[in-house]
């Protein structure tokens, strides 16, 4: 995704690059990549600061920020999104998997209150996200049913994920 982001930027005439740890400010890019699981806060606080001041930056683009919903709770880097969120320049938030019914959830976690939702289509249309509430009652049996009806239905390359709120109700 960093690739075909920095490709597209080089087209427009923009300078881009992924953040490391080992940034320097002498490429001073238009646009940085911020992966948020891969950040050392302290440093990335100073390199967006400093190039902020230079009246460098254009925007931050952070890659995967629906995580920021998920997983706060035990991963308190993400909450530097919230930081990030509350520099004088744009922001842009990307990510594949975000519901849209969860789009002003995340804008708000970021401390934006002003921005523009732009929808792409997939370039892997054989993937889809479905969400089927199951009744509390008796749900172990109710999961149980539902997996084994999906997965009678499967061709032998077909995947499928189970998403829960903990490892062990998934187990």
């Amino acid at each position: 995704m960093h690739d075909e982001f920095k490709f597209q930027a080089s087209k427009h005439g923009l300078s881009c690059e992924t953040w490391t740890i080992g940034s320097h400010l002498s490429t001073c890019p238009q646009i940085i990549l911020v992966a948020v699981e891969a950040c050392a806060w302290d440093t990335l606080k100073i390199y967006i600061t400093t190039l902020i001041r230079m009246g460098r930056l254009a925007r931050i683009a952070i890659d995967e920020a629906h995580l920021v919903l998920q997983q706060s709770s035990f991963r308190p880097c993400l909450d530097m999104l919230e930081y990030l969120g509350q520099m004088p320049t744009s922001i842009l938030l990307m990510t594949a998997t975000c519901m849209c019914c969860l789009e002003s959830k995340l804008f708000k976690k970021v401390g934006q209150q002003v921005y523009q939702v732009l929808h792409q289509s997939t370039d892997r249309p054989e993937i889809a996200q479905t969400m089927i509430v199951m009744s509390p009652v008796d749900f172990e049996n109710a999961v149980r049913a539902k997996i084994s009806f999906v997965t009678q239905n499967l061709d032998r390359s077909d995947r499928a994920l189970l998403f829960c709120l903990s490892r062990d109700e998934c187990d």
